[in-house]
């Protein structure tokens, strides 16, 4: 039975507070953790770790902890929304664990941190008890600044935890969700404009212009854009939340299309986490298909490699396939289903 937790942490610029989080997790038996992503301009960090359902739920409460102690968000600065030290905490079940034990876990750690930490907790996602506080965007909104005139208001009380604001820690949001990439396209040059423009063409939830809607074209896709310091460079920041419907693949391409449109040019993507193997996979198997170019070999190997090449994954950062496909991480043979029933 394996849990996933990829916990997002505040904190992106303090590499000794990021390394005691870490360890941590590390400390728990049974747990095996899969990295970090450090993002420097905006001060988060994205930490992912798998394993037994029990010991994953002992690490991330390690390190709720151990955030709460070493990130004091009245100091805190960033590009990226966020309303506590440890801003979400989701858990994503995998193989042998389904999606009803999934919940009981999260409500389980959700109401241990409440209780334990003192500090306002919200369930989202798939744990959430009203469909209110599904979507992690409206929990969210207002960020930590706007947080303790949120508390105050009977409607946003939290579901576990103090209603009172807490001023170093925040506020955190617990949840189950599906598999999903956090995946970043970056831009020539530092047009922030440009990665706005596109991110309201290309997201999920459409856009409204001039009095007219005009609806979004990839389902769930969720889209920002900003300037990324240390790459010096804009960057369309994505979260594709439904993998089964979405290819990465022709969101490159529409995102290729409308930055030529505004005079610039795609350089690139990373990847912040771990990708699931069939992702790579169905993008190699679009490009083969769109008779753009075909992989230099046979079998795994082959496809993934054509799919980061087509996408430029490489372009920042290593993008190793033993590190960030997650089931070559956790020595998984068979891929992992894009979607997993509800009923499961």
């Amino acid at each position: 039975m394996y849990l996933e937790c990829v916990p997002n942490f505040s904190e992106g610029r303090d590499r000794d507070k990021i390394q005691r989080i870490e360890d941590a997790v590390r400390a728990v038996p049974g747990v095996v953790f899969l990295g970090s992503d450090i993002g420097y301009s905006v001060n988060r960090t994205v930490m992912t770790f798998a394993g037994p359902p029990a010991a994953v739920v002992e690490a991330a409460f390690r390190a709720v902890r151990c955030a709460a102690e070493v990130i004091d968000m009245r100091n805190q600065t960033g590009t990226h929304p966020r309303m506590g030290a440890t801003d979400v905490c989701p858990l994503i079940p995998l193989q042998g664990t389904s999606v009803g034990e999934a919940v009981h876990h999260a409500r389980r750690l959700a109401q241990r941190i409440g209780k334990e930490l003192d500090y306002p907790v919200y369930l989202y996602g798939l744990a959430a008890e009203t469909t209110q506080r599904v979507s992690l965007a409206e929990i969210r909104r207002g960020e930590y600044e706007g947080l303790a005139e949120k508390l105050a208001q009977p409607d946003f009380a939290p579901d576990f935890g103090p209603t009172r604001f807490i001023a170093r820690s925040g506020a955190t949001a617990v949840g189950v969700r599906q598999l999903m990439a956090a995946w970043n396209v970056n831009l020539k040059g530092g047009d922030e404009k440009t990665a706005g423009y596109i991110a309201r063409r290309i997201r999920g939830a459409g856009r409204t212009h001039k009095g007219r809607f005009y609806p979004g074209p990839f389902p769930g896709l969720k889209a920002i854009g900003w300037h990324i310091e240390e790459f010096d460079c804009a960057q369309v920041s994505m979260n594709v939340m439904d993998l089964s419907a979405v290819s990465l693949w022709a969101v490159y391409q529409r995102i290729q299309a409308l930055a030529e449109s505004r005079g610039s040019a795609v350089t690139g993507s990373e990847c912040i986490g771990l990708l699931p193997r069939e992702v790579l996979l169905r993008i190699s198997r679009d490009v083969v298909r769109a008779g753009d170019m075909p992989p230099s070999g046979e079998g795994f190997a082959a496809q993934m490699a054509l799919a980061v090449d087509r996408i430029g994954l490489n372009s920042v950062k290593p993008f190793e396939p033993g590190r960030l496909v997650l089931e070559e991480a956790l020595g998984l043979k068979q891929s992992l289903p894009l979607r997993f029933s509800l009923c499961g």
